[in-house]
Protein backbone atom coordinates (compact mmCIF):
# COMPACT_ATOMS: atom_id res chain seq x y z
CA UNK A 1 0.00 0.00 0.00
CA UNK A 2 2.65 2.46 0.99
CA UNK A 3 4.69 1.52 -2.80
CA UNK A 4 0.98 2.24 -4.29
CA UNK A 5 0.39 6.22 -2.53
CA UNK A 6 4.65 6.72 -3.39
CA UNK A 7 4.10 5.80 -7.16
CA UNK A 8 0.65 8.05 -7.00
CA UNK A 9 2.24 10.97 -5.09
CA UNK A 10 5.61 10.42 -7.76
CA UNK A 11 2.83 10.62 -10.76
CA UNK A 12 0.70 13.76 -9.04
CA UNK A 13 4.44 15.63 -9.22
CA UNK A 14 4.59 14.60 -12.63
CA UNK A 15 1.61 15.80 -13.82
CA UNK A 16 1.87 19.03 -12.03
CA UNK A 17 5.05 19.07 -13.56
CA UNK A 18 3.56 18.66 -16.49
CA UNK A 19 0.54 21.13 -16.30
CA UNK A 20 3.51 23.99 -15.06
CA UNK A 21 5.33 23.59 -17.98
CA UNK A 22 1.93 23.57 -20.34
CA UNK A 23 1.07 26.57 -18.02
CA UNK A 24 5.05 28.26 -18.98
CA UNK A 25 4.68 26.96 -22.97
CA UNK A 26 1.24 28.72 -23.12
CA UNK A 27 2.72 32.04 -21.58
CA UNK A 28 5.70 31.84 -23.94
CA UNK A 29 3.85 31.19 -26.95
CA UNK A 30 1.44 34.26 -26.02
CA UNK A 31 3.83 36.59 -25.20
CA UNK A 32 6.00 35.80 -28.35
CA UNK A 33 2.39 36.12 -30.56
CA UNK A 34 2.18 38.88 -28.92
CA UNK A 35 5.48 40.97 -30.12
CA UNK A 36 5.28 39.23 -33.22
CA UNK A 37 1.92 40.55 -33.98
CA UNK A 38 3.51 43.95 -33.06
CA UNK A 39 6.73 43.98 -35.09
CA UNK A 40 8.84 43.81 -32.22
CA UNK A 41 10.74 40.85 -33.20
CA UNK A 42 13.84 40.68 -30.62
CA UNK A 43 11.32 40.31 -27.84
CA UNK A 44 9.16 37.89 -29.94
CA UNK A 45 12.96 35.93 -30.41
CA UNK A 46 12.87 35.59 -26.77
CA UNK A 47 10.29 34.43 -25.94
CA UNK A 48 9.31 31.77 -29.17
CA UNK A 49 12.92 30.16 -28.42
CA UNK A 50 11.48 29.25 -24.96
CA UNK A 51 8.71 27.94 -26.35
CA UNK A 52 10.26 25.54 -28.91
CA UNK A 53 12.11 24.33 -25.81
CA UNK A 54 9.42 23.42 -23.92
CA UNK A 55 7.69 22.29 -26.82
CA UNK A 56 9.20 21.94 -30.35
CA UNK A 57 5.88 20.16 -32.30
CA UNK A 58 4.08 23.79 -33.71
CA UNK A 59 4.97 24.31 -37.08
CA UNK A 60 3.67 28.13 -37.02
CA UNK A 61 6.03 29.00 -34.25
CA UNK A 62 9.09 27.77 -36.38
CA UNK A 63 7.79 29.86 -39.59
CA UNK A 64 7.27 32.93 -36.99
CA UNK A 65 10.54 32.17 -35.53
CA UNK A 66 12.21 31.74 -39.30
CA UNK A 67 10.14 35.13 -40.10
CA UNK A 68 11.63 37.51 -36.71
CA UNK A 69 15.58 36.04 -38.27
CA UNK A 70 15.03 37.03 -41.81
CA UNK A 71 13.50 40.33 -40.55
CA UNK A 72 16.47 40.42 -38.04
CA UNK A 73 18.66 39.89 -41.17
CA UNK A 74 19.44 36.31 -39.88
CA UNK A 75 18.49 34.39 -43.38
CA UNK A 76 20.82 31.44 -42.03
CA UNK A 77 18.53 30.96 -39.16
CA UNK A 78 15.54 31.62 -41.48
CA UNK A 79 16.50 28.72 -43.54
CA UNK A 80 16.57 26.35 -40.53
CA UNK A 81 13.36 26.83 -38.59
CA UNK A 82 11.59 27.35 -42.35
CA UNK A 83 13.04 23.78 -42.94
CA UNK A 84 11.92 22.34 -39.56
CA UNK A 85 8.28 23.64 -40.05
CA UNK A 86 7.83 22.06 -43.69
CA UNK A 87 8.39 18.68 -41.61
CA UNK A 88 5.90 19.56 -39.20
CA UNK A 89 3.06 19.88 -41.81
CA UNK A 90 2.54 20.52 -45.54
CA UNK A 91 -0.59 22.93 -45.20
CA UNK A 92 1.90 25.64 -44.67
CA UNK A 93 2.70 26.62 -48.64
CA UNK A 94 3.92 29.96 -47.51
CA UNK A 95 6.90 28.63 -45.96
CA UNK A 96 8.15 28.18 -49.71
CA UNK A 97 7.67 31.99 -50.02
CA UNK A 98 9.55 32.58 -47.15
CA UNK A 99 12.23 30.26 -47.91
CA UNK A 100 12.84 31.95 -51.11
CA UNK A 101 13.31 35.02 -49.89
CA UNK A 102 15.85 33.81 -47.37
CA UNK A 103 17.61 32.03 -50.48
CA UNK A 104 17.72 35.72 -51.96
CA UNK A 105 18.95 37.20 -48.76
CA UNK A 106 21.64 34.64 -49.16
CA UNK A 107 21.83 35.60 -52.69
CA UNK A 108 21.08 31.62 -53.87
CA UNK A 109 19.08 32.77 -56.92
CA UNK A 110 18.32 29.17 -57.81
CA UNK A 111 17.27 27.49 -54.75
CA UNK A 112 15.29 31.14 -54.51
CA UNK A 113 13.74 30.38 -57.78
CA UNK A 114 12.50 27.17 -56.97
CA UNK A 115 11.14 27.50 -53.62
CA UNK A 116 9.09 30.41 -54.97
CA UNK A 117 7.70 27.88 -58.19
CA UNK A 118 6.71 25.34 -55.62
CA UNK A 119 4.36 28.15 -53.48
CA UNK A 120 3.10 29.12 -56.80
CA UNK A 121 2.24 25.63 -57.70
CA UNK A 122 0.26 25.43 -54.23
CA UNK A 123 -0.85 28.99 -54.39
CA UNK A 124 -1.10 29.88 -58.22
CA UNK A 125 -3.52 33.18 -58.07
CA UNK A 126 -1.56 34.43 -55.18
CA UNK A 127 -0.05 38.00 -56.44
CA UNK A 128 2.55 38.82 -54.00
CA UNK A 129 4.29 35.25 -55.34
CA UNK A 130 3.69 36.17 -58.75
CA UNK A 131 5.30 39.58 -58.47
CA UNK A 132 8.25 38.24 -56.26
CA UNK A 133 8.78 36.02 -59.19
CA UNK A 134 8.93 38.34 -61.70
CA UNK A 135 11.67 39.75 -59.82
CA UNK A 136 13.62 37.16 -60.17
CA UNK A 137 13.01 36.53 -63.66
CA UNK A 138 13.82 40.44 -64.64
CA UNK A 139 17.30 39.80 -63.35
CA UNK A 140 17.62 37.52 -66.16
CA UNK A 141 15.61 39.05 -68.47
CA UNK A 142 13.13 35.81 -68.68
CA UNK A 143 11.04 35.96 -71.47
CA UNK A 144 8.34 34.38 -69.20
CA UNK A 145 8.24 38.21 -67.22
CA UNK A 146 5.80 39.30 -69.60
CA UNK A 147 3.36 36.51 -69.08
CA UNK A 148 3.47 35.97 -65.27
CA UNK A 149 2.98 40.24 -64.94
CA UNK A 150 0.02 40.32 -67.57
CA UNK A 151 -1.52 37.09 -65.57
CA UNK A 152 -1.00 39.27 -62.04
CA UNK A 153 -2.61 42.28 -63.84
CA UNK A 154 -5.85 39.94 -64.88
CA UNK A 155 -6.37 38.98 -61.52
CA UNK A 156 -6.02 42.99 -60.06
CA UNK A 157 -6.26 45.20 -62.70
CA UNK A 158 -6.29 47.95 -60.27
CA UNK A 159 -3.11 47.27 -58.25
CA UNK A 160 -0.54 50.09 -58.48
CA UNK A 161 2.68 48.28 -58.58
CA UNK A 162 1.46 45.73 -60.95
CA UNK A 163 0.68 48.36 -63.57
CA UNK A 164 3.98 50.61 -62.75
CA UNK A 165 5.60 46.44 -63.67
CA UNK A 166 3.99 45.60 -66.46
CA UNK A 167 3.79 49.59 -68.00
CA UNK A 168 7.78 49.39 -67.82
CA UNK A 169 7.87 45.93 -68.96
CA UNK A 170 6.04 46.93 -72.04
CA UNK A 171 7.92 50.06 -72.62
CA UNK A 172 11.34 47.53 -72.02
CA UNK A 173 10.22 45.02 -74.70
CA UNK A 174 9.28 48.10 -76.99
CA UNK A 175 5.72 48.09 -77.29
CA UNK A 176 5.46 52.03 -76.21
CA UNK A 177 1.96 52.19 -77.15
CA UNK A 178 1.11 49.67 -74.39
CA UNK A 179 3.55 51.45 -71.51
CA UNK A 180 1.65 54.13 -72.68
CA UNK A 181 -1.83 52.77 -72.37
CA UNK A 182 -1.24 51.10 -68.76
CA UNK A 183 0.43 54.46 -67.51
CA UNK A 184 -3.17 56.26 -68.64
CA UNK A 185 -5.05 53.94 -66.82
CA UNK A 186 -2.66 54.69 -63.75
CA UNK A 187 -2.78 58.32 -63.56
CA UNK A 188 -6.59 58.45 -64.15
CA UNK A 189 -6.88 55.32 -60.90
CA UNK A 190 -4.39 57.14 -58.78
CA UNK A 191 -4.61 60.93 -59.41
CA UNK A 192 -2.47 61.70 -55.83
CA UNK A 193 0.55 60.04 -56.47
CA UNK A 194 1.50 59.90 -60.99
CA UNK A 195 3.49 57.15 -60.18
CA UNK A 196 3.91 56.45 -63.75
CA UNK A 197 4.64 59.92 -65.35
CA UNK A 198 7.94 58.95 -66.25
CA UNK A 199 7.08 56.45 -68.04
CA UNK A 200 4.22 58.57 -70.06
CA UNK A 201 7.22 60.77 -70.98
CA UNK A 202 9.14 57.67 -72.38
CA UNK A 203 6.29 55.69 -73.72
CA UNK A 204 5.03 59.60 -75.94
CA UNK A 205 8.73 59.54 -76.66
CA UNK A 206 8.88 56.67 -78.42
CA UNK A 207 5.65 56.67 -79.96
CA UNK A 208 6.71 60.26 -81.97
CA UNK A 209 4.52 62.46 -79.38
CA UNK A 210 7.19 65.01 -79.01
CA UNK A 211 4.97 67.75 -77.84
CA UNK A 212 3.16 65.55 -75.02
CA UNK A 213 6.72 64.23 -74.19
CA UNK A 214 8.23 67.70 -73.65
CA UNK A 215 4.96 68.66 -71.73
CA UNK A 216 4.57 65.70 -69.27
CA UNK A 217 9.00 66.18 -68.83
CA UNK A 218 8.40 70.12 -68.40
CA UNK A 219 6.07 68.98 -65.61
CA UNK A 220 8.46 66.42 -64.05
CA UNK A 221 11.55 68.91 -63.85
CA UNK A 222 9.71 70.74 -62.07
CA UNK A 223 8.90 68.04 -59.06
CA UNK A 224 11.46 65.96 -59.25
CA UNK A 225 14.40 66.19 -56.77
CA UNK A 226 16.65 64.57 -59.50
CA UNK A 227 15.38 66.12 -62.71
CA UNK A 228 18.01 64.73 -64.97
CA UNK A 229 16.08 62.05 -66.67
CA UNK A 230 13.59 64.31 -67.36
CA UNK A 231 15.44 66.57 -68.92
CA UNK A 232 17.19 63.72 -71.55
CA UNK A 233 13.43 62.81 -72.62
CA UNK A 234 13.18 66.65 -73.06
CA UNK A 235 15.91 67.70 -75.57
CA UNK A 236 15.35 64.40 -77.24
CA UNK A 237 11.83 65.06 -78.02
CA UNK A 238 13.21 68.26 -78.87
CA UNK A 239 15.58 66.78 -81.44
CA UNK A 240 13.22 64.75 -82.93
CA UNK A 241 10.65 66.40 -83.43
CA UNK A 242 12.78 68.83 -86.05
CA UNK A 243 13.80 65.54 -87.52
CA UNK A 244 11.87 65.13 -90.93
CA UNK A 245 10.68 61.15 -90.88
CA UNK A 246 11.43 60.72 -94.56
CA UNK A 247 15.23 61.00 -94.01
CA UNK A 248 14.79 58.10 -91.23
CA UNK A 249 12.65 54.94 -90.29
CA UNK A 250 12.04 55.04 -86.72
CA UNK A 251 12.97 51.52 -85.29
CA UNK A 252 12.91 51.37 -81.55
CA UNK A 253 11.06 52.42 -78.48
CA UNK A 254 13.54 54.94 -77.94
CA UNK A 255 13.75 56.17 -81.97
CA UNK A 256 17.29 55.13 -82.64
CA UNK A 257 17.52 55.74 -86.32
CA UNK A 258 19.11 54.28 -88.86
CA UNK A 259 20.18 57.69 -91.17
CA UNK A 260 22.49 57.88 -94.73
CA UNK A 261 24.37 54.83 -95.03
CA UNK A 262 26.36 55.27 -96.97
CA UNK A 263 28.95 52.68 -97.28
CA UNK A 264 31.05 54.52 -99.28
CA UNK A 265 32.69 57.64 -97.03
CA UNK A 266 33.69 59.42 -100.27
CA UNK A 267 29.76 59.68 -100.49
CA UNK A 268 29.40 61.53 -97.00
CA UNK A 269 32.71 63.23 -97.95
CA UNK A 270 31.37 64.67 -100.91
CA UNK A 271 28.51 66.00 -99.47
CA UNK A 272 30.18 68.04 -96.72
CA UNK A 273 32.48 69.57 -99.35
CA UNK A 274 29.74 70.75 -101.64
CA UNK A 275 28.58 74.13 -101.01
CA UNK A 276 25.04 73.21 -103.07
CA UNK A 277 23.64 70.54 -100.73
CA UNK A 278 22.04 70.55 -97.64
CA UNK A 279 24.94 69.13 -95.99
CA UNK A 280 27.87 71.71 -96.60
CA UNK A 281 29.90 71.64 -93.27
CA UNK A 282 30.31 75.44 -93.10
CA UNK A 283 26.74 76.19 -92.95
CA UNK A 284 25.96 73.57 -90.89
CA UNK A 285 28.90 74.04 -88.16
CA UNK A 286 27.67 78.04 -88.32
CA UNK A 287 24.25 76.10 -87.73
CA UNK A 288 25.91 74.24 -84.94
CA UNK A 289 27.25 77.13 -83.14
CA UNK A 290 24.47 79.79 -83.36
CA UNK A 291 21.08 77.55 -83.90
CA UNK A 292 21.73 74.21 -82.70
CA UNK A 293 17.59 74.15 -81.84
CA UNK A 294 16.45 73.95 -85.26
CA UNK A 295 18.54 71.54 -86.09
CA UNK A 296 17.41 67.56 -87.43
CA UNK A 297 19.32 64.70 -85.96
CA UNK A 298 20.69 63.78 -89.86
CA UNK A 299 22.55 67.63 -89.53
CA UNK A 300 24.11 67.22 -86.56
CA UNK A 301 25.10 63.74 -87.68
CA UNK A 302 26.97 65.20 -91.19
CA UNK A 303 28.34 68.63 -88.77
CA UNK A 304 29.67 66.08 -87.17
CA UNK A 305 30.97 64.17 -89.42
CA UNK A 306 32.38 67.17 -91.44
CA UNK A 307 34.50 68.72 -88.57
CA UNK A 308 36.47 65.61 -89.42
CA UNK A 309 37.98 67.76 -92.29
CA UNK A 310 38.29 70.80 -90.31
CA UNK A 311 41.72 72.83 -89.52
CA UNK A 312 41.29 72.22 -86.10
CA UNK A 313 40.27 68.46 -85.94
CA UNK A 314 42.20 65.51 -84.54
CA UNK A 315 40.98 61.88 -83.78
CA UNK A 316 42.65 62.35 -80.52
CA UNK A 317 41.48 65.52 -78.53
CA UNK A 318 44.11 66.25 -75.42
CA UNK A 319 42.97 65.92 -71.96
CA UNK A 320 42.79 69.08 -69.82
CA UNK A 321 44.66 68.95 -66.71
CA UNK A 322 42.98 71.93 -65.84
CA UNK A 323 40.15 71.55 -66.08
CA UNK A 324 40.48 68.26 -64.02
CA UNK A 325 41.73 70.85 -61.18
CA UNK A 326 38.99 72.99 -61.50
CA UNK A 327 36.51 70.00 -60.75
CA UNK A 328 38.24 68.69 -57.36
CA UNK A 329 38.66 72.39 -56.59
CA UNK A 330 34.73 72.67 -57.00
CA UNK A 331 35.33 75.81 -59.26
CA UNK A 332 31.94 74.97 -61.25
CA UNK A 333 32.10 78.90 -62.94
CA UNK A 334 36.08 77.99 -63.77
CA UNK A 335 34.85 74.74 -65.43
CA UNK A 336 32.78 76.33 -67.48
CA UNK A 337 35.35 78.81 -68.71
CA UNK A 338 37.88 76.20 -69.46
CA UNK A 339 35.04 73.86 -71.05
CA UNK A 340 34.32 76.77 -73.54
CA UNK A 341 37.78 77.81 -74.22
CA UNK A 342 38.42 74.02 -75.64
CA UNK A 343 35.12 74.05 -77.15
CA UNK A 344 35.89 76.87 -79.11
CA UNK A 345 38.41 75.16 -81.56
CA UNK A 346 37.17 71.92 -80.95
CA UNK A 347 33.13 71.78 -80.65
CA UNK A 348 32.73 68.17 -80.87
CA UNK A 349 34.67 66.80 -77.73
CA UNK A 350 31.99 64.68 -76.20
CA UNK A 351 33.74 64.46 -72.87
CA UNK A 352 34.54 68.72 -72.47
CA UNK A 353 30.65 68.55 -73.50
CA UNK A 354 29.41 66.22 -71.11
CA UNK A 355 31.74 68.14 -68.00
CA UNK A 356 30.25 71.66 -69.26
CA UNK A 357 26.95 70.27 -68.62
CA UNK A 358 27.68 68.87 -65.42
CA UNK A 359 29.27 72.03 -64.04
CA UNK A 360 26.01 74.02 -65.73
CA UNK A 361 23.96 71.88 -63.84
CA UNK A 362 25.48 72.13 -60.53
CA UNK A 363 25.52 76.07 -60.58
CA UNK A 364 21.70 75.77 -61.31
CA UNK A 365 22.78 77.61 -64.63
CA UNK A 366 19.27 75.64 -66.24
CA UNK A 367 19.24 77.19 -69.18
CA UNK A 368 22.52 76.83 -70.32
CA UNK A 369 22.76 73.23 -69.36
CA UNK A 370 19.79 72.50 -71.15
CA UNK A 371 21.66 73.67 -74.40
CA UNK A 372 25.02 72.25 -73.89
CA UNK A 373 22.84 68.70 -73.05
CA UNK A 374 20.81 68.89 -76.03
CA UNK A 375 24.39 69.60 -77.91
CA UNK A 376 25.74 66.47 -76.13
CA UNK A 377 22.49 64.27 -76.29
CA UNK A 378 22.26 65.44 -80.58
CA UNK A 379 25.64 64.09 -81.31
CA UNK A 380 25.28 60.83 -79.11
CA UNK A 381 22.20 60.14 -80.95
CA UNK A 382 23.43 61.28 -84.55
CA UNK A 383 26.30 58.51 -84.06
CA UNK A 384 23.68 56.19 -82.95
CA UNK A 385 21.61 56.91 -85.88
CA UNK A 386 24.65 55.92 -88.51
CA UNK A 387 23.96 52.13 -88.03
CA UNK A 388 23.41 49.27 -85.13
CA UNK A 389 26.38 48.56 -84.50
CA UNK A 390 25.37 44.69 -84.40
CA UNK A 391 27.64 43.91 -87.50
CA UNK A 392 30.23 45.77 -90.20
CA UNK A 393 27.15 46.67 -92.43
CA UNK A 394 26.01 48.51 -89.70
CA UNK A 395 28.80 49.69 -87.85
CA UNK A 396 28.05 53.16 -86.12
CA UNK A 397 30.25 55.66 -88.09
CA UNK A 398 32.89 58.29 -85.39
CA UNK A 399 35.55 60.55 -86.48
CA UNK A 400 37.27 59.79 -83.15
CA UNK A 401 37.99 56.55 -81.67
CA UNK A 402 37.53 57.91 -78.42
CA UNK A 403 34.22 58.19 -79.17
CA UNK A 404 33.65 55.03 -79.13
CA UNK A 405 33.89 54.63 -75.48
CA UNK A 406 31.74 58.13 -74.98
CA UNK A 407 28.77 56.02 -76.89
CA UNK A 408 29.13 52.56 -74.78
CA UNK A 409 28.93 54.56 -71.83
CA UNK A 410 25.59 56.57 -73.25
CA UNK A 411 24.58 53.60 -73.83
CA UNK A 412 25.32 51.92 -70.32
CA UNK A 413 27.64 49.22 -71.68
CA UNK A 414 31.20 47.73 -70.17
CA UNK A 415 33.94 47.20 -72.74
CA UNK A 416 35.44 43.63 -72.13
CA UNK A 417 38.16 43.61 -75.18
CA UNK A 418 38.60 45.47 -78.51
CA UNK A 419 39.72 44.28 -81.87
CA UNK A 420 40.95 45.90 -84.84
CA UNK A 421 39.34 44.67 -88.60
CA UNK A 422 39.17 45.42 -92.64
CA UNK A 423 36.53 45.26 -94.70
CA UNK A 424 36.34 46.34 -98.28
CA UNK A 425 39.39 49.14 -97.67
CA UNK A 426 37.52 50.34 -94.20
CA UNK A 427 38.64 49.86 -91.19
CA UNK A 428 36.78 48.68 -88.45
CA UNK A 429 36.96 48.94 -84.27
CA UNK A 430 34.98 45.50 -82.75
CA UNK A 431 34.53 46.00 -79.19
CA UNK A 432 33.45 43.07 -77.17
CA UNK A 433 31.45 44.56 -74.35
CA UNK A 434 28.74 43.28 -71.50
CA UNK A 435 25.56 45.71 -71.54
CA UNK A 436 23.57 46.54 -68.51
CA UNK A 437 21.76 43.04 -68.36
CA UNK A 438 25.09 41.01 -68.35
CA UNK A 439 24.65 39.75 -71.86
CA UNK A 440 28.01 39.71 -73.79
CA UNK A 441 27.75 40.85 -76.90
CA UNK A 442 30.15 42.96 -80.16
CA UNK A 443 29.50 46.16 -81.08
CA UNK A 444 31.08 47.56 -84.32
CA UNK A 445 32.57 51.17 -85.41
CA UNK A 446 33.78 52.42 -88.68
CA UNK A 447 36.75 54.19 -87.59
CA UNK A 448 37.77 54.79 -91.34
CA UNK A 449 37.76 58.40 -91.13
CA UNK A 450 39.97 58.69 -87.99
CA UNK A 451 42.52 56.29 -89.53
CA UNK A 452 42.55 58.10 -92.57
CA UNK A 453 43.38 61.22 -90.72
CA UNK A 454 46.43 59.35 -89.12
CA UNK A 455 47.51 57.80 -91.94
CA UNK A 456 47.38 61.38 -93.68
CA UNK A 457 49.16 63.08 -90.31
CA UNK A 458 51.94 60.10 -90.61
CA UNK A 459 52.38 60.78 -94.30
CA UNK A 460 53.06 64.37 -93.77
CA UNK A 461 55.35 63.58 -90.73
CA UNK A 462 57.42 61.91 -93.50
CA UNK A 463 57.56 63.96 -95.80
CA UNK A 464 58.97 66.41 -93.29
CA UNK A 465 61.62 64.60 -92.79
CA UNK A 466 64.39 65.05 -95.54
CA UNK A 467 67.73 63.88 -96.01
CA UNK A 468 70.47 65.10 -94.86
CA UNK A 469 73.12 66.89 -97.02
CA UNK A 470 75.74 64.39 -97.55
CA UNK A 471 79.55 66.44 -97.94
CA UNK A 472 81.44 66.43 -100.81
CA UNK A 473 84.54 64.54 -100.22
CA UNK A 474 87.63 67.13 -101.03
CA UNK A 475 91.29 65.86 -101.37
CA UNK A 476 94.09 67.32 -99.00
CA UNK A 477 96.55 66.64 -101.01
Amino acid sequence: MERVMKTLIFLQLIFAGLVCQGQQADLYYGKGKEYYDRNQFREALYYLKKFVNLDSSKAEVYKWRGNCYLSLNQPDSALLDYKKALTLTERMPELHYNLSNAYSSLNRPAESETHLRTFLRLSPDDIDGILQLVKLLQTKRNDSTLFYLEKAYTLDSLNQYTMNLLGWEYFYRGNPLQALTIAMKSRRRFVYTNELLPLEAYAYLGTGDYANAIHIADSLIQKSPEPMPFYVVKVKAQIFSKTPREVFAATTHDLKFHTLRCTNMRQLDSLVATPETPYHYDMLLNKFRNDFGNMSLDEIFMAYYGFSSDKNFSPYSPQSTELQKLFEEENFDGVIAECKKILEPDPFNLRVLESLALAEFTAKKFDDFQTTLKRYIGIMEAIMATGTGASVESAFIVISPVHEYDLLSYMGGESQGQALANKNGQAFDILTIKTETGKVEELYFNIDKPMQSLRIMFDKTQDGKKAKPTKKKTKTS
